[in-house]
Parts: C-alpha cells; structure tokens; sequence
C-alpha cells in the first residue's frame, strides 16, 4: 500500500497531516500489509522518519521519478494520496485508491469546489464519472483523519 504525502512550505495548509497518515500506516501494517511512504520533492527527509529501511530506497526513488512512482502505484494493492500533485497520476489510473481533502477550503483557489467544478466537471461529494468501484474521492478538510480514511478503506477493501 502506497501513501502519498505531501509538503508545501509556502502554503502550510496545503501540507499532509503526518500524524493521521502515520496513524493509518500502523493500522495498516496490523493487518500485515507494506506501505510504502511517497513525497513531493520539498519533504524527502520525512521519508527516513516513516518509511521501514528496506523500503527506504524504493520510496525516494518513486517519490523523485514520476515514471517509478507510477509503476509502483500499478503494483501496489492500494494508493492513498492527498489532493494535487502526487495525486494526478492516480486520478487518471484504474489504480485503487482513496485521494482525501479534494476540496481544500483552507484559502486554496486552485482546489475550491468551483475552480474542481470546472476542471473535473463533478460537484461537492461527486466521483469522477470514469471513477471504479475501488477508487474514492474524500471531499471535506477532516477527510485527512485516520478514523475516516479507516472506514472508507475498509469498505473499499471488501470489494
């Protein structure tokens, strides 16, 4: 399972929730699956702090080359991601994923329900049209909550 954060030191809103993120990791690694933390460019160093060591590796790589971060999201089971840039090659996959906080209210034009609205042709809560059953978009700002990505990934899993 790949999860992809992201950094932005010029609009801290935009940043991933680290803790909620390593939360679902654990979780996750219970029930005996791998993840693979992703970032952005701006935050490799967060990778040593999140990422197991044998994976370490892979993921700075994946995280750095575009073509390598796609092949693993291809090979991984599931793909969570915030909304932006680490998530847009999985937006157009047929990748399984959960991609969380899709509407920014936080002081963000590029991700507001009107600028999405116009871009993906979807409203508030929508799918996209081409979505898969195994493949959800988390609208709200608390969608970056380890309790809620918990309850959409396990009703995910069971298909």
């Amino acid at each position: 399972i790949t999860i992809s954060l992201k950094y932005n030191s010029y609009k801290r809103f935009a940043s991933s929730k680290i803790e909620e993120w390593r939360k679902l990791g654990k979780w996750l690694e219970s029930k005996n699956y791998n993840v693979i933390y992703l970032s952005d460019i701006e935050n490799f160093e967060i990778l040593s702090q999140l990422n197991k060591q044998e994976f370490l590796s892979v993921s700075t790589i994946c995280s750095y080359d575009l073509e390598m971060r796609n092949s693993l999201y291809d090979l991984a089971y599931f793909n969570f991601s915030v909304n932006g840039g680490t998530a847009q090659i999985l937006i157009h996959s047929n990748n399984s994923y959960i991609i969380s906080r899709f509407n920014n209210t936080e002081n963000s034009s590029t991700e507001s329900t009107e600028n999405i609205k116009n871009t993906y042709g979807i409203d508030k809560n929508d799918n996209l049209p081409f979505s898969t059953n195994t493949q959800k978009i988390l609208w709200d700002d608390s969608s970056e909550n380890f309790d809620y990505l918990k309850v959409h990934f396990e009703k995910l899993e069971k298909k």
